[in-house]
């Protein structure tokens, strides 16, 4: 099929529309500081840890990191601004992408549903999940790659290349190749591009199962965070992830937890049998849906097995398929005129102009769309936990270690100081709880993976020499000049004093007030 060139202006107006919907519905990630796996990838590019090359993610945390590090240092704000833009390119490369095939507004009305959707918001709010958005930046070059004629065909091979080492999901790339020229019966056994992406995309499968890296193998198999396997579980993912790509309606979305979801499982039970009814219309068919539904299908596929992670940013690649249903489905309610099909490029004969009405219905449905998305995105990372705290982990995480740091910043600590973070307010909550008090309790753990085991602390406070959790005051720290306690409350608020000065408060106030307040 002869590509569709996209003049300059239609791409121009396509990023300005997108920076002002992306800034709408995901422009509240600014607000917020680094969090979680943040902070490991970061101290990375500070040489707090080794910056080994291996085949699990290198680009992001050998590439971006060090590069957002070099120029804008400990800031948040540029790392989230970076997350967005790759987010803006990958949205300008499926649009042009599906330009390939659609007209202009069935384009953009499958473009607008992908870059938008509220299932994206914890790819863009956590920048660790960056590998996420540039893989799929990565995948889609090569997409157009691949369609080039002549030798800029095997620019493909190296894009799919940084795809896999951005993320390993990008072994489905080569299917989607496959599926799309299948579609437009253009697929030839002897075409070596495509059988070259497919060897690379094995070969780095290989390389992965043979170093081990998800820990899948040996007794302790069925534990690993990336333990696969084939079962009863793949179907709840399916529906769960259907369910969450159909169910993305502010008035209809119920909660937001990654985990296998038996409230959606009704939506996708609905959304396989909308697609299956369509795959039945010739006018559907001309569009696309069939390799909509596959595209959905093949880019799940690495994670379906997955019997421990079931998140919603991993419909991140699989939403691009509903794209290819939306703009299908337009294309055919459009009539003809609205899509480039595999029979040939162009308008059919005899079409007419379709005049302003279709640009007015993609206004009005792209402006309901994300003012859906912004509504459902803010409900999302403002939802209140208990005392303050959030419901959604990204944002909580983030916003105790703020806290937590700004206080330790705040006091003057030396060079060389061992801290040790105590919460007995936290330990005394899980008691009147009735949990057990020896084990670690929910908020103790919070504060903990907020501060990454307290790599956080090294990081942007260099006086501290290390950073630990305990669940006990040890008097004999007394002794040791270089001892701070940092008594923290669950929303990551600390206070710090010197062994001593600890031990005197609780001498005169056993009931352990006094660290409580020290808190505050």
């Amino acid at each position: 099929m002869a590509p569709t060139r996209v003049r300059g202006v239609e791409l121009a107006v396509a990023a300005a529309v997108l920076a002002a919907g992306l800034a709408v519905v995901f422009g509240g990630a600014l607000r917020y500081y680094f969090s979680q796996d943040d902070f490991q990838h970061l101290a990375r590019a500070a040489g707090l840890l080794p910056a080994l090359f291996t085949p699990y993610r290198p680009v992001a945390s050998l590439g971006f990191f060090p590069l957002l590090r070099a120029i804008a240092g400990l800031a948040p704000v540029p790392y989230h601004v970076a997350s967005l833009v790759v987010h803006a390119s990958v949205c300008l490369l499926a649009y042009g992408w599906l330009r390939r095939f659609h007209a202009v507004v069935p384009a953009a009305a499958g473009t607008a549903w992908f870059a938008v959707h509220p299932a994206l918001y914890t790819a863009l709010y956590w920048v660790s999940a960056i590998n996420v958005p540039l893989m799929w930046l990565f995948a889609l070059l090569a997409l157009h790659a691949e369609r080039a004629r002549g030798p800029r065909r095997w620019l493909a091979l190296p894009w799919l290349a940084l795809a896999l080492l951005t993320r390993e999901t990008a072994v489905a790339v080569p299917l989607l190749v496959l599926a799309t020229r299948a579609w437009e019966r253009s697929l030839s056994p002897r075409d070596p591009v495509p059988i070259a992406m497919v060897a690379l995309a094995a070969a780095y499968a290989a390389w992965l199962a043979a170093l081990d890296v998800f820990g899948v193998r040996g007794g302790s198999a069925a534990a690993s965070a990336y333990h696969m396997a084939i079962g009863g579980h793949m179907i709840g993912n399916l529906l769960s992830y259907a369910g969450w790509a159909v169910n993305a309606f502010a008035a209809t979305v119920r909660g937001f937890s990654d985990a296998i979801d038996p409230d959606v499982f009704a939506w996708g039970w609905a959304a396989l049998a909308l697609w299956s009814l369509g795959a039945w219309r010739p006018a559907l068919r001309r569009g696309g849906w069939i390799l909509g539904g596959a595209w959905f299908v093949i880019a799940l596929l690495p994670v379906l097995p997955l019997a421990h992670h079931t998140y919603h940013y991993y419909l991140y690649g699989p939403l691009l398929g509903v794209s290819w249903c939306i703009a299908a489905a337009w294309s055919a309610v459009a009539g003809p005129g609205a899509a480039r099909s595999a029979t040939g490029p162009g308008p059919s004969a005899g079409a007419r102009p379709a005049g302003r009405a279709p640009l007015v219905a993609l206004a009005a449905v792209a402006a309901l769309w994300t003012w859906n998305g912004a509504v459902l995105v803010h409900s999302i990372e403002t939802h209140p936990f208990v005392d303050g705290l959030r419901a959604d982990a990204t944002v909580d995480r983030a916003l105790i270690a703020q806290r937590a740091l700004a206080d330790l910043s705040a006091a003057g600590l030396p060079d060389g100081t061992v801290l040790k973070f105590w919460s007995p307010t936290a330990i005394e909550r899980d008691r009147e709880a009735g949990h057990d008090a020896a084990r670690e309790s929910y908020w103790e753990q919070n504060v903990r993976e907020a501060l990454f085991d307290g790599l956080a602390v090294r990081l942007v406070i260099p006086q501290v020499r290390r950073a630990e959790f305990v669940r006990a005051f040890a008097p004999s720290d007394t002794a040791a000049a270089d001892v701070r306690y940092a008594v923290y409350r669950i929303d990551g608020t600390l206070g710090v004093a010197r062994a001593g000065e600890l031990q005197s408060m609780l001498r005169e106030h056993p009931d352990a007030a006094v660290p409580g307040a020290l808190s505050r």
